[in-house]
């Protein structure tokens, strides 16, 4: 086959497959907009339990994470995508603060406080991450 006819083949093929492409990308955006409202809503009823005292921190945080790590990993440019990192780990700085503060008065286990570290730094690292990609692209 020619140079001509090899590109006319692929120029057909692109013209074909983007309507598929563009449809996939519409089911994708519609699967995360649901699955973000899903995260939003879990998050304010474990607020509302905490609020009446049948849920924890724990479980307030652990919401919170869900709902800004999957913005973060479903975000479309690199600005926002570190946005929501950023928020991730000012989520796990103060997690990490509670857990110190209850570490002292001898309420929560010197474990938790170790985990909740990691959890900051492996946060920031991720941050530092997605700075470095941003200032590449």
């Amino acid at each position: 086959m020619n140079p001509k006819n090899t590109l006319l083949c692929f120029g057909i093929s692109l013209l074909t497959i983007a309507p598929v492409l563009r449809a996939e990308t519409s089911a994708y955006a519609a699967i995360v907009k649901e699955r973000d409202t899903v995260l939003v809503k879990i998050v304010a009823d474990v607020e509302n339990r905490h609020s009446l005292g049948t849920a924890d921190d724990e479980a307030v945080w652990a919401a919170k994470l869900s709902l800004l790590s999957f913005r973060r990993d479903t975000a479309s440019t690199a600005s926002e995508k570190l946005r929501q990192q950023d928020l991730v780990v000012a989520l796990q700085e103060k997690r990490l603060s509670t857990l110190q503060a209850r570490s002292k008065t001898g309420v929560s286990d010197p474990l938790d406080v170790l985990r909740a570290t990691d959890a900051l730094l492996a946060a920031k690292q991720l941050q530092a991450e997605i700075q470095l990609d941003g200032k590449k692209g």
